[in-house]
Formats: structure tokens, sequence, C-alpha cells
């Protein structure tokens, strides 16, 4: 679901990918897989200056997660191709304020879901589009980013129903291991963090 061509629901199959069926995660959970990740891209469901969420994208994000629910398995929830969420301190409280006002709709519709079900707050936040966009940023760039995931943490544990006790995904800068990213890197005071870091190994 992150594809960001076209509009409305056709967005799902804008990059020529089919559209998700049960019956592609039944062949995923077959395979022995127990957990799958779904990235949702958001910006083209939202309006208004509440951020409102399209109700069908928010229908269809739930079939799809369902998906893997009714198979026992565990499924991660993200944002994915956002352009809002530049780290930058300019950026940084318009990102916060659209941040929490995504993450308070979906926290609040799945907040019945079980701990199967996972958030994850950004994806890959970054300086786009900049020389520092994949060599791990800057210290400014790096504390926006913490500062983010700590209103992503704070939004969803207030939001209700299992969301007190849900797992978190959060991200480094870029989803990096670098060392200065790890070093700059504040999970905050929570019991339910996981860090979200990706590895493109072997690159080429």
């Amino acid at each position: 679901l992150d594809a960001t061509d076209g509009s409305g629901l056709d967005t799902e199959t804008s990059w020529s990918n089919p559209k998700t069926t049960q019956a592609l995660i039944d062949k995923v959970k077959s395979l022995g897989f127990n957990t799958v990740r779904v990235p949702v891209s958001w910006g083209k469901h939202v309006s208004g200056d509440n951020y409102t969420i399209d109700s069908a994208w928010l229908a269809r994000v739930k079939e799809v997660v369902d998906y893997g629910i009714d198979n026992d398995m565990f499924v991660i929830l993200n944002m994915h191709h956002e352009e809002w969420h530049m780290p930058t301190a300019d950026n940084e409280e318009s990102a916060e304020k659209i941040l929490r006002a995504l993450w308070a709709q979906i926290a609040d519709y799945f907040k019945d879901y079980d701990e199967k079900l996972i958030f994850e707050g950004m994806n890959e936040p970054r300086l786009k589009g900049t020389p520092m966009e994949w060599n791990g940023g800057n210290q400014e760039a790096r504390e926006v980013i913490n500062q983010l995931n700590a209103a992503f943490v704070e939004t969803v544990r207030a939001s209700g129903g299992n969301n007190e006790k849900r797992h978190l995904m959060i991200p480094t800068y870029a989803a990096s291991t670098m060392d200065s990213v790890l070093n700059d890197f504040v999970i905050p005071n929570d019991d339910k963090v996981i860090v979200s870091v990706h590895a493109y190994l072997p690159y080429t």
C-alpha cells in the first residue's frame, strides 16, 4: 500500500504491482513466515486542517492488515513514503503536528487489535534530496527524529484500548546503523519499543 501515484484506492496498484489479496498473504504464511510488514503511504489519503484520513483508505488498510492477522501472523503497520517529515529544526513543529494527527487516528482505528499488530512510526526518515541523505545526516536531523519518535510513542500510548501495551517500532536516522547515528539515537522511556534498522546487504 505504499505506491503514491494515482488517486483514491487506485494508488495501491499505481506502480504496476497487483492488488494485495488474502491468497498472497496465505502463500507467504505457507512458506514459513510469521511476520508481514505492511508499508502504507498516507499522504494522498488525507484532507483538511486536521489531516483527516479517508475512511475508504483506512478500511482498505484494515483489510490488508486482517489478511495477516487472520493467519495468526504479526503485522507491522507503518507510514512509508511520506513527504512531510523532513527532519530539520525549521520543519519539526509542522512534522510533529501531522505525525500526531495521523497516528492518533490510526491508533484509535486499530485500538482493539492485540499484540500481533505492531505500529512503526516512520520509514527511513532522512534529509531527502540532500548530500547527507544516506550518510548519517547531521546532529540536527538526528535530534528531530528523536523528537518525532517520542511524539509517536506518546500519541499511541494515549489513544486507548490495547495501544497502552502494544509494541511500537521507531527508526534511527534513515534506519541506519552508522556509529554517528546510533550514538545520537534516543530510545523513549518505554519497555515495549522496538528499534527499526535496515541492512541492504550485500547492497550490490
